[in-house]
């Protein structure tokens, strides 16, 4: 971790250091975040749509014969869920992380339209910064009546600690107020 004087903890295998890091589970599903400035979780969720993308490119480029609706089809199935899943994790994330899965769903859609506004007005996708807010609400309702006492414990629209904020930090709760 990385503290008030400038001091970096690492976890030693072997000979080699490893970089700090922390795990999360979610929906029995390993997530490591790194403690860096950039966010890894949304670099690899990048990636993995540009794997897929590129897959699916010969289905959904210009020149297929598939109608525009079968297309929107394949995008809504395949791909939309790879960058939905986790946004209770990542949904949080600085303005600049979050573009990134805007400009790959700009990208794969632009092959059909030309500008960022037609794409999501005839098609009626929302952008990504439309679609975090109502499923974090949504994940954030379902936690007010769980079973689980500690996952009851996370619905809280404050944080019991009221830890002071640095910088441009954003929290998950934060979208609620929004």
């Amino acid at each position: 971790m990385f503290h008030k004087n400038k001091t970096q903890e690492t976890t030693e295998k072997g000979r080699r250091n490893l970089p700090p890091f922390c795990s999360i589970f979610y929906l029995f599903a390993k997530h490591t975040i790194s403690t860096k400035k950039s966010c890894p979780h949304t670099r690899l969720k990048g990636l993995d749509l540009n794997r897929k993308y590129g897959l699916l490119r010969l289905l959904l480029n210009r020149n297929s014969k598939l109608s525009i609706k079968n297309k929107l089809t394949i995008y809504k199935t395949i791909l939309k869920p790879t960058w939905t899943y986790g946004f209770e994790l990542w949904g949080s994330a600085k303005k600049g992380n979050i573009d990134r899965i805007q400009s790959f769903q700009s990208k794969v859609l632009r092959t059909w339209y030309v500008s960022d506004r037609t794409i999501h007005h005839d098609l009626n996708i929302p952008a990504v910064h439309e679609t975090i807010q109502p499923r974090f609400k949504s994940f954030h309702s379902k936690l007010e009546n769980h079973p689980n006492q500690l996952a009851n414990a996370l619905s809280f629209t404050t944080h019991p600690l009221n830890p002071p904020r640095r910088l441009k930090r954003r929290w998950p709760r934060d979208s609620l107020a929004e």
